[in-house]
């Protein structure tokens, strides 16, 4: 996929819709694009017509509007992306932010996971030029140890089953009663084997 970084005006990019919509307090991020201007790039792809589609970067969109900037430089990415493709770049984009509760994190890493298994397939070799994509392979292109994004996966499915993880107030803290819930679960299906043995054995 090419990519090329270039300056563009910004009412030549369309915003859309965002997958974030929450920006929260800008004037900081304001001040500082006025002073230094727009430092990290925004992505957008190429509309082929003069226009480009935001792909991410929608915070720094809006306070560059909102600083009244004409110009800002970008990564124009090809209009040959799918949907899926500007999806999971959007989703991307949001992994590096700071403000993520990890819940938020967790469920955004299962996201990107499922979005890029859909987009590529998935890897069932492990040789390395293997088609389709594995957890490691998305935990590198995430810049994450494979250890902790498949712990991210695990929790993001167990939340599904067990609500009461909410309650955690760090991942860490999560993991612990993720693992106690683990345990019961299966103490519990072992009574529950016991006690049925037990029911059709019959008495001598």
């Amino acid at each position: 996929m090419s990519i090329v970084l270039k300056v563009v005006p910004l009412s030549s990019i369309v915003f859309g819709e965002r997958f974030r919509e929450d920006y929260g307090d800008m004037s900081t991020l304001i001040t500082s694009i006025k002073k230094e201007g727009l430092i990290q790039p925004l992505a957008v792809k190429d509309n082929g017509d003069g226009t480009y589609t935001l792909l991410a970067g929608g915070r720094r969109y809006k306070a560059c509007t909102l600083a009244e900037i004409v110009e800002v430089p970008v990564r124009v990415y090809p209009d040959t992306l799918t949907d899926m493709e500007m999806r999971c770049i959007e989703l991307m984009e949001n992994v590096a932010r700071k403000d993520l509760s990890w819940i938020e994190a967790t469920n955004l890493n299962k996201r990107i996971f499922e979005l890029q298994e859909a987009i590529h397939g998935r890897k069932v070799s492990t040789a390395p030029d293997a088609p389709g994509v594995s957890k490691r392979d998305v935990a590198e292109l995430l810049g994450q140890s494979k250890t902790s994004f498949i712990d991210d996966l695990n929790l993001a499915k167990a939340l599904e089953s067990f609500p009461e993880l909410k309650e955690a107030k760090t991942k860490s803290d999560a993991m612990k009663m993720f693992k106690r819930l683990q345990e019961e679960v299966v103490l519990s299906e072992i009574a529950k084997r016991v006690n049925n043995k037990q029911a059709s054995t019959p008495i001598a």
